[in-house]
């Protein structure tokens, strides 16, 4: 009877464990289409699309380390470059990040909390949102939280082959974002206020150091790389226009749980989750308290990184919510294992309200997501159609070449129209980033006088938005105008030559 008790409990443990991933998937791939591929999503999977060798080249002259490319580049071997295929890579890695929180807060904490813990991930809005872009975050997500369930396998149980999964999944996710070098700040602080069975703080154990040692020196061949990164700061100046203020993590709390900046009295909004997470905190720290100390894990890896990144910011912004995704998403755990030693109606209702604030927030960006705007891919689906031998097509702005370029089924490579000095030998500045991909046919691509394509083209398809402020007033003598396509805030405009014009 007892057996039979427990096999029951345990299968029905195992649905609502299925039940939170299935919908995990659901709320990830729900509109995992709707929006265009857009700048860095585009770049991911254009390099993606090049050989091993060459993904390594370019991301050399990118500001980010080269796995994810080539797990993506043979993601894309097998499924194909479409958004829906690209995009399913990053949805699988957000629902697997799903099931490992569940599975870390069921080794913190309890089977209650870790039930909890799935559903608030679930429904965490920061982690659908990246689940549903061509890019690292959700990656960087899963490998990191896996890191930390093998780093408290180890405190624990003290078996040295959790300390070897740890570690590889360390140098994966150093290969994956250089941000991760702050989870494992997080764990070297967590470790030094930890001690072993023996009182011997763990920090000092020797299979820590040489852990880190295998760290290092399989990372060694990219550091003189990332070395020369540093020296492209340009790459990363855009940053500037986020600096860092006493509202920064208040905000990012709340962006997180909502995806939405813009409610009314935002910043009083964020400033009181700010209070409740400071005050689950106090509780998890008082009342989560055994050997190993599980509390300490948590909160260090929630906060670290992010307080670390908002105090250099002050001298070097840095506060990109993306990139502390990772650090992000232990905020529903956190949130769980502190609901899990209140009592019940306090819990009720703290998990009520968690809830609620992140189906409110899912609710504004899928409505977001499906308003009527930009659709650069219909524009581009129009210029495929409609393309003939003889047309040259053209973009207008950098931001929105590389999608043109993802899009462009055309069999020609398109223009650009830019005032950057074309430079085949990659030494300048403006070829490194998202350009390298291009420089070395930048002779033949790069257009500051669209006039000249008429010598040579029939037929020109301009895609350009001309609502924004960014796009450049571009000369078209020549030219003239026989048709557009409108979808949204975008265009394809398609000029002739004088003489085709009247054809």
């Amino acid at each position: 009877m007892a057996v039979s008790l427990r096999w029951q409990e345990t299968r029905a443990k195992a649905c609502v464990v299925v039940a939170i991933l299935l919908m995990s998937a659901a709320l990830r791939f729900h509109q995992v289409t709707t929006r265009t591929i857009w700048l860095d999503e585009a770049f991911s999977v254009l390099l993606s699309r090049l050989s091993p060798e060459q993904i390594l080249f370019h991301t050399a002259r990118d500001v980010h380390p080269p796995l994810y490319y080539l797990v993506l580049h043979y993601w894309m071997q097998w499924f194909g470059s479409d958004a829906l295929a690209v995009r399913s890579l990053s949805v699988g890695a957000g629902v697997a990040s799903v099931g490992m929180g569940m599975l870390l807060t069921r080794h913190l904490a309890s089977w209650r909390a870790a039930m909890i813990a799935g559903l608030l991930l679930a429904f965490f809005p920061m982690a659908i949102r990246f689940s549903q872009e061509a890019r690292m975050y959700a990656l960087l997500s899963l490998l990191l939280l896996s890191a930390i369930y093998m780093l408290w396998q180890w405190v624990s149980r003290q078996k040295n082959l959790y300390l070897v999964a740890y570690s590889l999944l360390m140098v994966a996710a150093l290969y994956t974002h250089y941000f991760a070098a702050l989870c494992a700040l997080a764990n070297w602080l967590y470790l030094s206020v930890t001690t072993d069975s023996h009182g011997k703080r763990l920090v000092l154990a020797r299979a820590w150091w040489v852990g880190h040692v295998g760290i290092v020196v399989a990372y060694l061949p990219w550091l003189p790389i990332l070395y020369r990164q540093l020296h492209h700061r340009e790459l990363v100046a855009w940053i500037v226009h986020y600096p860092a203020s006493l509202l920064s993590m208040p905000r990012s709390f709340w962006n997180a749980f909502t995806q939405c900046e813009e409610a009314a009295y935002a910043d009083v909004l964020s400033v009181l989750l700010s209070i409740f997470l400071v005050f689950a905190s106090l509780r998890v720290l008082r009342h989560v308290s055994t050997r190993g100390q599980p509390n300490v894990l948590l909160l260090s890896y929630c906060f670290v990184p992010i307080l670390v990144v908002w105090l250099i910011s002050y001298a070097m912004p840095l506060f990109i919510n993306r990139y502390l995704l990772f650090s992000l998403m232990g905020l529903p755990l956190l949130v769980a294992v502190a609901a899990d030693t209140w009592p019940r109606r306090t819990l009720l209702a703290s998990v009520a309200g968690c809830l609620f604030i992140e189906l409110a927030g899912l609710a504004y960006a899928y409505n977001y997501q499906a308003k009527p705007g930009g659709d650069l891919g219909t524009v581009m689906a129009h210029v495929n159609k409609y393309w003939r031998s003889g047309d040259a097509l053209l973009g207008d702005r950098k931001r929105h070449y590389l999608s043109i370029e993802y899009y462009n089924a055309t069999g020609r490579p398109a223009f650009l129209y830019t005032q950057i000095e074309p430079d085949a030998t990659g030494k300048a500045a403006t070829t490194y980033g998202t350009l390298t991909l291009f420089y070395q046919r930048s002779d033949e691509l790069y257009v500051t006088t669209p006039q000249r394509l008429a010598n040579h083209f029939k037929r020109l398809w301009l895609v350009t938005e001309p609502s924004s402020a960014y796009t450049p007033r571009m000369p078209v003598d020549g030219w003239v105008k026989v048709d557009e396509i409108v979808e949204g805030s975008f265009k394809a405009l398609l000029f002739a030559v004088p003489e085709q014009a009247n054809r």
